[in-house]
């Protein structure tokens, strides 16, 4: 597993962390997941993005 920081291109995807904490994420949107992290993804409109991944 990486570190993954992800650039939202196209679409909207709402997320749900493993504590109940929620965010969504739309065109332009930039976020940083630490590996490991358990998260739920609902994708709400068709959805592209750009990866960077980080780790050993």
């Amino acid at each position: 597993m990486n570190d993954e920081t992800f650039l939202v291109l196209e679409g909207e995807l709402e997320m749900t962390f493993q504590d109940g904490s929620q965010i969504t994420l739309r065109q332009g949107d930039i976020i940083s997941v630490a590996a490991g992290t358990q998260t739920n993804w609902r994708i709400t409109k068709p959805f592209k993005k750009f990866v960077v991944e980080v780790g050993a």
